[in-house]
C-alpha cells in the first residue's frame, strides 16, 4: 500500500544548524486553543492558563538546554507560538550548533511529556531571516499578535 508522503517543510540545501536567526511558528493539534484567550485584542494581552505558563516556562528554558541557543522574542497564543530561534556558536563559546529541529523537537517533546499528552501538530514552520529589515518586521509581528488576534488565520 503506497502512503501519502508528507510535505517537506524544510529547504532541503540549507544547513539548520548554521549560525542565524530563525522564525519559527508551531500550532496546537487540531488548533486547540489550550495556552489561554485574549479578552481584549485592543490591550495587546494575551491571559495564559496553566498549560500557557508551563509552555512559556518551557520556551524561556530552551537556553539552558543548548548553551548556543537563544530565544529573542516570543510570543504564546491561545493556540500557537511565535519565536525568534538565535542559533550561534559565538553565544556560549559552543564548538558546534544543534539543528533547529533539534531544538524544537527537543522543546515540544518537554511540553507534551510534562503534560501527558500530545499538544503540538506535527513539524512547524520556519523562516530564515536574513535581513535587518525581516528581522525588525518579524519581532513587530511577533510584538503586536495578540492586537490581531481576531484577524488572524490560527483565530477559530
Amino acid at each position: 500500500m503506497d502512503y501519502p508522503q508528507r510535505k517537506r517543510t524544510r529547504l532541503q540545501s540549507f544547513d539548520y544548524s548554521t549560525d542565524g536567526y530563525y522564525f519559527v511558528t508551531i500550532c496546537t493539534k487540531n488548533k486547540e486553543k489550550l495556552f489561554g484567550y485574549i479578552p481584549d485584542v485592543t490591550e495587546n494581552k494575551v491571559i495564559y492558563s496553566d498549560v500557557g505558563r508551563l509552555v512559556e516556562r518551557h520556551i524561556q528554558q530552551i537556553g539552558n538546554h543548548y548553551q548556543n541557543v537563544q530565544i529573542d522574542k516570543y510570543v504564546v497564543m491561545p493556540n500557537h507560538i511565535h519565536m525568534i530561534v538565535i542559533i550561534g556558536c559565538s553565544l556560549q563559546g559552543a564548538e558546534s550548533n544543534p539543528n533547529l529541529s533539534d531544538v524544537i523537537g527537543l522543546f515540544k517533546s518537554g511540553v507534551s511529556r510534562e503534560l501527558k499528552r500530545k499538544v503540538w501538530q506535527a513539524s512547524f514552520h520556519d523562516h530564515i531571516i536574513r535581513t535587518q529589515r525581516s528581522y525588525e518586521r518579524i519581532w513587530n509581528y511577533i510584538d503586536v499578535n495578540p492586537l490581531v488576534w481576531n484577524k488572524d488565520i490560527f483565530f477559530c
